[in-house]
């Protein structure tokens, strides 16, 4: 259960954010709508490199560690 429980919090985050956004998008500004779109795009940007980094750590530990 242990292993399974962070990702259904992560998934049910990710369905209470998607499940109003058109609504919410649909009231923005052109303006508005830019600052959201960039937030989210840098909030994809910090997930993507959190992994890549995540990644090339686990592996520099398998491989007896960074010297």
């Amino acid at each position: 259960m242990r292993h399974w429980l962070p990702r259904l919090l992560l998934l049910a985050l990710a369905a209470s954010l998607l499940t109003p956004l058109p609504r919410y998008l649909r009231g923005l500004t052109l303006d508005e709508y830019v600052v959201w779109l960039s937030q989210v795009a840098g909030l994809a940007l910090a997930v993507g490199l959190a992994a890549v980094l995540g990644l090339w750590w686990r592996r520099g530990r398998r491989r007896g560690g960074c010297k």
